[in-house]
């Protein structure tokens, strides 16, 4: 018992080099509190202010289809690399993100 609480204590301690990593260093990429996250999400609510739009609040913001299908593209992008599938679904969320489907 004493090894396995040793062991669990040593666990939650980090090294100076461990603190230093970077979302470009990450294995997986994670959406949740990425600056994509928080960039898509500041963006809308400046839209949606110039519009003058009715007041949506950050989860329901990233509740949004639009939003899900951008966190999705960017998701994918990040993990899978730039395909010309991925590139594509991440230039059609963006757009439809921005609401520019005309271009």
């Amino acid at each position: 018992m004493y090894l396995l609480t040793v062991l669990f204590h040593e666990s939650w301690k980090m090294e100076p080099w461990e603190k230093e990593i970077t979302e470009a260093d990450m294995l997986e990429y994670v959406w949740e509190n990425s600056v994509s996250e928080r960039s898509a999400l500041k963006t809308l609510l400046q839209i949606r202010a110039a519009e003058k739009a009715e007041e949506m609040s950050r989860e329901e913001l990233l509740a949004s289809e639009v939003m899900q299908d951008y966190k999705k593209s960017v998701v994918l992008l990040k993990n899978e690399g730039e395909t010309e599938k991925n590139l594509l679904a991440y230039k059609n969320s963006v757009k439809r993100l921005l609401n520019i489907q005309g271009l």
